[in-house]
């Protein structure tokens, strides 16, 4: 409430500094706060300079998922902590939750508040952080009173009132999410300013002398013009109606206020008397009946900023301590529930007032004219103060009233956005964290000389609510497209996550780094339900390096952990998405990319655990949709139990499929049954370089439409299977990785990965699905050791090294521009495939459907003993052009006859075993 002043003096235009006292001097409260306003403002703009518009050093105000709907439908939860809005500091002590909001009591009738109650369907919304600064009187604190004075009260305070507030929109980014909040606030009287994060309202008021004033009172001294009272007075005016306009007026800053019931509707009873018989609520005085805006820590309240203002039929009642009303006080104001505490303000009168056109403040001499822009409304609840003094009528304090049009003293507000959520199922989801992050001092200095790191983070930093995904969260770039490269470098240490960390498209231009080869990331132990999309998953999320991590594969309950595989049923899925098969299912993820682009993992470490009696599916890199750019350099993929030692797939409950990498499309349910979409993949412009695969099913299964991809100095050890990259439509992938191919295939996607723009309807079969097949292989294989040999003593059969398949042409007018190619250099391949294998592919090496094929310097060593395949090219589209030269071969190599040379070239030379070596087993 308005404190009971005799002049306002602050002026920042002035840019004093400090208040400097004098000896002997009196000095008044105007003084006083004048310092305390010098100082609180230059607090402000100093912090505002530092930190910016907004920002929390805390994770503070986060709104919070949970993955479930909550108890009351549509209700959220905002996390505590620290937020700074345009040099204001605001506190959370504790979470709060939107519908229990103790800084928003007086909601009921509130424009800003929605009932979560009257929410319904799926819908987006813009969460925001809403301050209004505050006057706090002994009225409504009572201990600010000091007993020993023995009524009168001292001093009061302010406060910043702080409610989370909620606005549906269409939009799903911060930046457009604000300018639909910004009409909404401009259709109320303000404008936002993005610097200062304030609301501003753009209403004037000016204040003038009646050209002739009515006769004073007798008791009042002679004046012939300006002010005619004879007190010195603060006096207040503010808007009490934007529509109809009207203004309320009252002396002593309006700052008499008294806490009251309501002894019935129209009746309300003071809990204290008026100090006297000139403060005595008096007939035709506009008093305000205020609501509870605030409970305070101490179970005190704090009057609301406006009420309903009325004017009284009849005067106080001394004996009674009561005033009538002349209308019902609304219900909301009589239930205790509601409106815990009633307060009554006293001003002197309320008019009603046409914008441009002074209105005369009763018989004070004074008359004041307020003013919007054209089509603007006024601001309710904006105030002005002015001081005057009988002993210089003529003169307005400050002097800028008199001299020009002034914009409103108070109420000061602010917004911060905090987030643009979508509710989906009832269930929330952040589409994106509005809020700014900063570090503090100490954590800025922890950065690496030479700036390699925007930041260093060590194990023991992670605590008091500090996570791997605040610190992370700190630097998305959000609406900022421009911004630098970010590099968070973790020390060595354990870094152990509640839940999977997030890298979103605000987190492109991102580098999670370890310094050294000691920063190993794994799950919190009981918390593997959480990671049921693995360690670290992005989406969307372009220009991503890892770097120097070890990553601790979770074994996650595949049902518990919220997994159901997609119902596709054929004669090879029918079992794996039986009950019983997901029941006893635990999958185990790494990395989680969804639709990235220019993505790096480089010397990064993927251990593989296995546990007995369960079924496991594990992937180090678990890709979906499209991947650009693709880098993995310098990799280990490692499962160093000897599973691979006993006999392949003995028990129905210990089925396990290993992979490194894997690369797969989508297949997606719909609302109908039996009707699904497919999300296919695509793999373009990828280097595979300086990897070790060892002990796995298959080192790599690339099951997409991929164009060019160098796959060099790999290692490939004690794997049932090498690489495959192969389009969807390759049949004999589906065959030979059965498990593997169609647990990628059928494997839910996120909740938050939108596919909708991605997916295709699905017909059943993976051939002629329009939209893939767009891009022409370009394989170019080099310097690779692959030995899919288990160790010897296994009974488990060795599959191929490399499987490689180019996609096929479509007839709809469509054609890739160039031809498919594969080039073999310097590799060695080494199985034991015999030919009884119950496997389709028996060879070392497999090559279908390419146009261009260069096969030069490899050993490929089938070391079967019995008729065994080394090398098989087929499925040769008319018109290619095949080279296989240089090469060492055990087994049988399957090649197409070698092309017609015009002269022909004379026997043996017209074969190609005369341009290789063949050895027998």
């Amino acid at each position: 409430m308005g404190s009971d002043r005799a002049r306002v003096s602050y002026d920042a235009n002035q840019q004093y500094r400090a208040v400097v006292a004098q000896q002997g001097r009196v000095s008044t409260e105007a003084d006083w706060n004048e310092a305390q306003q010098i100082a609180s403002e230059e607090q402000r703009e100093e912090l505002i300079d530092i930190i910016g518009s907004s920002g929390t050093p805390d994770d503070g105000y986060r709104v919070l998922e949970t993955g479930s709907p909550p108890s009351l439908p549509f209700d959220f939860s905002v996390q505590q902590g620290t937020m700074y809005v345009g040099g204001m500091r605001a506190v959370l002590p504790s979470r709060i939750e939107y519908s229990n909001q103790l800084g928003w009591l007086d909601r009921i009738g509130d424009p800003d508040w929605f009932d979560p109650s009257q929410i319904s369907g799926s819908l987006q919304e813009f969460i925001y952080l809403f301050l209004r600064e505050q006057e706090v009187s002994a009225v409504e604190d009572s201990t600010l009173r000091e007993p020993a004075l023995g009524g009168p009260d001292t001093t009061q305070r302010t406060r910043l009132i702080q409610r989370i507030a909620r606005l549906s929109t269409g939009e799903k980014t911060c930046s457009s999410a604000l300018e639909i909040a910004q009409k909404g606030w401009l259709n109320r009287g303000l404008t936002f300013d993005s610097q200062t994060m304030r609301l501003m309202s753009a209403a004037t008021l000016q204040v003038s002398f009646l050209a002739s004033a009515a006769p004073p009172d007798l008791c009042d001294p002679e004046a012939r013009g300006g002010y005619l009272g004879a007190e010195n007075q603060l006096i207040r005016v503010q808007i009490s109606s934007a529509n109809p306009a009207k203004l309320v007026w009252g002396f002593d800053n309006a700052s008499f206020l008294y806490r009251v019931t309501a002894t019935n509707s129209t009746t309300l009873r003071l809990q204290s008397q008026p100090v006297d018989d000139f403060h005595r609520p008096r007939s035709g005085q506009a008093v305000e009946v205020l609501r509870s805006a605030a409970r305070l820590n101490n179970q005190e309240y704090v009057a609301s900023a406006t009420g309903i203002v009325t004017t009284l039929p009849a005067p106080y009642n001394s004996d009674t301590q009561e005033i009538s009303l002349p209308a019902t006080l609304p219900a909301e104001y009589r239930d205790s529930g509601q409106t815990p505490r009633l307060f009554l303000r006293v001003w002197e009168e309320e008019i009603s007032f046409t914008p441009g056109t002074p209105v005369s403040l009763g018989k004070t001499g004074l008359q004041v004219t307020l003013r919007v822009p054209s089509g603007k409304p006024f601001h309710l609840g904006d105030y002005w103060f002015f001081a005057v003094r009988p002993t210089t009528p003529t003169a307005i304090y400050p002097q800028q009233y008199f001299d020009a049009p002034q914009a409103p003293e108070g109420p000061r507000l602010w917004a911060c956005p905090l987030a643009v959520i979508n509710w989906n199922n009832r269930i929330l989801k952040v589409l994106q964290d509005c809020r700014e992050q900063f570090d503090d001092l100490v954590k800025l200095t922890k950065r690496q000389a030479g700036g390699c790191c925007t930041v260093v983070v060590k194990p023991e930093d992670l605590r008091n609510g500090i996570t791997l995904q605040s610190i992370v969260d700190r630097f998305a770039n959000r609406d900022r497209p421009n911004r630098d490269h970010i590099t968070i470098c973790l020390l060595p240490g354990i870094y152990r996550l509640s839940q999977s960390l997030q890298l979103g498209a605000q987190h492109s231009n991102f580098t999670l780094e370890g310094c050294g080869d000691g920063a190993e990331i794994q799950a919190e132990p009981r918390r593997e339900e959480n990671f049921l999309h693995g360690l670290i998953v992005l989406n969307h999320a372009n220009y991503v390096t890892l770097r120097n991590l070890r990553f601790q594969l979770p074994i996650v309950p595949f049902v518990r952990a919220g997994g159901k595989l997609t119902p596709f049923l054929n004669s090879s899925t029918e079992q794996l998405v039986g009950s019983e098969f997901q029941a006893t299912l635990r999958v185990s993820v790494g990395i989680r990319p969804l639709h990235c682009a220019l993505l790096t993992v480089q010397n990064c470490l993927f251990r593989f655990e296995i546990q007995k009696t369960i079924n496991l599916f594990a992937v180090g890199i678990f890709t979906d949709s499209e991947c650009w750019g693709l880098q993995l350099i310098g990799n280990r993929f490692l499962q160093d139990e000897e599973y691979l030692l006993v006999q392949e797939q003995t028990r129905e409950n210990e089925r396990r499929f290993l992979t490194g990498y894997l690369l797969s499309p989508s297949l997606i349910p719909t609302q109908e049954q039996n009707v699904f979409e497919i999300v296919p993949s695509l793999l373009q412009d990828a280097v595979i370089r300086d990897n070790r695969f060892t002990g796995l099913t298959t080192a790599m299964l690339i099951l997409a439409d991929t164009g060019m991809v160098r796959v060099e100095t790999n290692t490939v050890l004690q794997c049932i299977s090498g690489f495959w990259l192969t389009p969807i439509e390759f049949d004999k992938v589906w065959v030979d990785n059965r498990e593997t191919a169609f647990l990628g295939f059928l494997f839910p996607l996120p909740d938050f990965f939108d596919a909708r723009q991605l997916a295709q309807k699905f017909e059943g079969n993976f051939q002629n699905i329009p939209g893939i097949d767009r891009l022409s292989l370009s394989l170019h294989a080099s310097g690779n050791d692959i030995d899919t040999q288990v160790t010897e003593g296994s009974q488990v059969l060795s599959g191929p090294g490399l499987v490689v398949a180019g996609n096929q042409r479509r007839r709809d007018n469509r054609d890739r521009p160039t031809t498919s190619s594969v080039l073999l250099t310097a590799n060695k391949f080494r199985s034991h495939i015999p030919e009884e294998s119950t496997r389709i592919s028996r060879e070392t090496v497999l090559i279908s459907n390419v146009e261009r094929c260069i096969v030069t310097g490899n050993l490929i060593l089938n070391e079967a003993r019995t008729a065994v395949n080394s090398l098989r090219i087929q499925d040769v589209p008319a018109g290619a052009a095949i080279s296989v030269t240089g090469n060492i071969f055990q087994g049988n190599p399957r090649l197409p006859p070698r092309s017609t040379f015009i002269p022909p070239v004379p026997a043996p030379m017209n074969t190609w075993e005369f341009l290789n070596t063949v050895i027998g087993n």
